[in-house]
């Protein structure tokens, strides 16, 4: 389906041609493909954005699309140097597919200053919003603010008065915690944070055990969150129940977690069992594509190339004009296979946020059912400070 273009995919040939004035939209898909665990993640983002490009013939906003993909290695310094490259040789309008936090910091002043479209398809965080917005950067995944801090206010009007949290000591990770505090409100019960590469988390289970909370809050990705979930059931404290945001447990820790990831809540703002039916058509889809269910990094993927499409049928096809398709993307609201989504004021996501509990799905197996919704149309809290 694909052919070779300067070692990048380009997809075009199989689409038909566009209009003889028409320029192509050059879209820079920069993943991590080698160098690291989050080469699966990346799989599925692109999975879903190839997709929906499918189901739109190969266009977006009727404008035949030719994208290349590159490989950031999961490291700052050689994403800017891929990056680069689909400037320089490809031309690209737009830049998306980055999975990696340090990644996304490292490139979006870059990016800013090159005029190139940032549709950041993962999370961000509030030093990339609010008053340090950039008229470049736009984020169709999710934001740290709103998934956490709407968790924070359901556990307050739940009547959890003694809450532990324990997140990771990097920055991102105290940002985590810190979002739940605000949603929450009052003082936690006790608090702690484990270095980048922990897995062994007797000490913090020690402290959690001496503070008797009436619920645990727990930020955790990949290993950090299979070790942790592990150590909390053997430890006998699943009597306290596990809450934390959608990383805690996706769908690439609770396979590897088994048993004793069941029981845990978190906060997400997409489930596959989301019975709407732009989600039910999404999962139908992609289960026929690919074999196997999508995961959100999926449907961040899928989600992405909807938002442009629709921005741009919006723009009148006109994506050279940076001014007039940033007006278009903030004034562009889809059906996402998650629910409505939307931009805030500094291009951050403003979506529904649904409580998820792993459960057990229809074969017997640990999986996240949906709950409930507990927030509707959340946005980052500082999003109105961008000007």
């Amino acid at each position: 389906m694909y052919k070779s273009a300067v070692g990048v995919s380009l997809l075009a040939a199989v689409f038909a041609a566009p209009a003889p004035a028409q320029e192509p939209l050059r879209v820079g898909f920069l993943s991590t493909q080698s160098g690291g665990p989050v080469t699966g993640l990346s799989t599925e983002m692109r999975q879903g954005w190839e997709l929906a490009l499918k189901q739109l013939g190969g266009k977006l906003g009727g404008v035949r699309v030719e994208v290349f993909y590159a490989d950031d290695a999961n490291n700052p310094g050689m994403g800017k140097q891929a990056y680069e490259r689909l400037v320089k040789q490809n031309k690209i309008d737009v830049l998306t597919g980055v999975v990696t936090t340090p990644v996304i910091f490292s490139l979006a002043p870059v990016v800013a200053q090159d005029k190139v479209i940032f549709l950041n398809s993962n999370v961000t965080e509030r030093a990339l919003g609010g008053g340090k917005c950039s008229p470049f950067f736009f984020t169709t995944g999710w934001h740290v603010d709103g998934i956490n801090e709407t968790m924070g206010k359901m556990l307050k009007s739940d009547g959890k008065k003694k809450v532990f949290v324990i997140g990771g000591q990097w920055p991102a990770g105290r940002e985590h915690i810190a979002a739940f505090k605000r949603g929450y409100g009052d003082a936690v019960t006790g608090e702690s944070y484990f270095k980048m590469g922990q897995l062994d988390f007797s000490a913090e289970i020690a402290q959690i055990r001496a503070a008797e909370p009436d619920a645990v809050y727990a930020f955790a990705f990949g290993p950090h969150s299979v070790n942790f979930m592990k150590q909390y059931a053997q430890a006998g404290l699943t009597n306290i129940p596990l809450f934390g945001p959608a990383p805690l447990a996706d769908d690439g820790t609770i396979p590897p977690t088994g048993e004793a990831a069941v029981g845990v809540v978190t906060s997400g703002h997409w489930n596959g069992d989301l019975s709407h039916e732009a989600n039910k058509k999404f999962v139908a889809a992609y289960v026929a594509d690919y074999k196997k269910e999508p995961t959100m990094f999926s449907e961040q993927g899928y989600s992405t190339a909807l938002m442009l499409d629709a921005a741009l049928r919006a723009a009148n096809g006109n994506f050279k004009d940076r001014a007039v398709l940033r007006k278009a993307l903030l004034s562009t609201r889809i059906d996402a296979p998650r629910g409505p989504l939307s931009l805030a004021a500094d291009g951050s996501p403003v979506h529904n946020v649904y409580l998820r509990k792993v459960g057990k799905n229809a074969k017997g197996e640990p999986t996240n059912l949906t709950v409930r919704t507990i927030g509707s149309n959340v946005a980052a809290g500082n999003a109105s400070e961008c000007e």
